[in-house]
């Protein structure tokens, strides 16, 4: 009898649970869209011995989930791969593999007081995250922190489906390699380093 009834609470606690996890996950995937964007860079710092014009491109692709805490704040974590290449010569160039996590904050619901979608919205976005760098001329890795800002405006095709530009500045701390691939600055020494990004973006809720 006390095995049957311990097996019966022990089933009852399981299907509890498992109901539990179930509506936790449902409502975790209710709150998180998916994003993936693709787009330009243009290098701003440093420039020492380069026209920033000539790594500037369509070479920025990056992928995130974006989950909302409430009407007005979220939490968004991203992948990006930004690229800069010589326009002229493919031999020089510098490659961040960049991992963030940031608070989103939508200003429209903010400046408005509807809490509710509607079709076209604007966040901003700010966080900290860690870059890799990749020399093109040298050997190695470049571990980078990283302090980025960026305004999102959005449309909302359906309540599941959007579109969206990201511009975004990205702060590089103690930068080492330059966008050429060789030293940050002539001396060898690091520099504060910084570059802009403007993604074209789409935004999928399961």
């Amino acid at each position: 009898m006390k095995k049957q009834l311990i097996l019966g609470i022990t089933l009852l606690a399981t299907g509890l649970f498992s109901v539990q996890a179930q509506d936790n996950s449902s409502e975790f995937l209710a709150n998180t869209t998916f994003e993936l964007g693709w787009g330009y860079n243009i290098p701003m710092s440093p420039t020492d011995g380069i026209k920033a014009g000539d790594f500037s491109g369509v070479n920025s692709l990056y992928v995130g989930a974006h989950y909302q805490l409430d009407d007005f704040w979220g939490l968004r974590g991203t992948y990006a791969y930004n690229g800069f290449k010589d326009k002229d010569n493919s031999d020089f160039g510098l490659t961040f593999h960049k991992f963030m996590l940031e608070s989103t904050f939508n200003i429209s619901k903010a400046i408005s007081g509807v809490s509710t979608q509607t079709p076209f919205e604007v966040l901003s976005h700010t966080g900290l995250g860690i870059s890799v760098g990749k020399s093109e001329l040298k050997s190695g890795s470049d571990n980078i922190g990283n302090v980025q800002i960026g305004l999102m405006p959005r449309y909302n095709i359906t309540d599941k489906i959007s579109v969206h530009l990201d511009a975004t500045y990205v702060i590089n701390f103690s930068q080492n390699y330059g966008y050429n691939g060789g030293p940050a600055v002539e001396n060898g020494d690091s520099a504060t380093g910084g570059y802009f990004t403007a993604n074209l973006g789409v935004a999928l809720k399961l």
